[in-house]
């Protein structure tokens, strides 16, 4: 990670020195991949699972004018089913499917790393939305992205993008946690989408 970081600093500020300015002011991202919720889900008082696949999608805005730093927005959503066993004492024994959304702003660091291929990272601060089949909540989300992008020319692209996302929700009443859990749900994703500069 830390040599990427500075790969994408050092060919993006020579970049600038050499042009003047970055080869796009800004991009637009579509993006489509598996994703894993890698923090526990309970379905009953002593027994989780983790690692459940879902689907996600995920849509970035950025602009970065003419340095290699800039601000974006993110919209993401995911979808995953989780398998609930006979003998829950949690839930009712049909699967359940919940529904994982963020959205809010953020920075962004990237540049070309040749010449034809960009990289970016991002973080972001925004609100989480958690959704299944009789709850709905809202809390606080963060996103991590780290980004790699073959230009097909001036203005389209694609490219593949790792994903962190992390949301936090009030406990309910009486929901207890070991002091070191949080409540919240955590993904980790693999995107693959088109990229739109201008």
């Amino acid at each position: 990670m830390a040599v990427f970081l500075c790969s994408i600093i050092t060919f993006a500020y020579g970049e600038e020195q050499q042009t003047g300015r970055s080869q796009s002011n800004g991009s637009l991202k579509f993006d489509v991949g598996p994703v894993w919720t890698t923090s526990k889900l309970y379905t009953s008082k002593s027994e989780y699972q983790t690692g459940v696949r879902g689907t996600g999608l995920l849509f970035s805005l950025s602009s970065m004018g003419k340095r290699i730093y800039g601000f974006g927005f993110d919209l993401y959503g995911s979808s995953t089913t989780v398998e609930i066993p006979r003998r829950s004492f949690v839930y009712t024994p049909d699967d359940v499917t919940y529904k994982l959304f963020y959205f809010g702003p953020s920075f962004v660091l990237g540049g070309s790393l040749v010449k034809c291929l960009r990289g970016e990272l991002s973080a972001g601060l925004g609100l989480g939305i958690y959704n299944d089949n009789s709850d709905t909540e809202v809390g606080l989300g963060f996103n991590y992205k780290l980004d790699v992008e073959l230009k097909l020319s001036r203005s389209i692209g694609i490219g593949v993008e790792g994903l962190s996302q992390t949301c936090y929700f009030k406990k309910p009443d009486g929901f207890e946690l070991p002091d070191d859990e949080y409540y919240g749900y955590r993904q980790l994703g693999v995107m693959l989408g088109l990229r739109v500069y201008y």
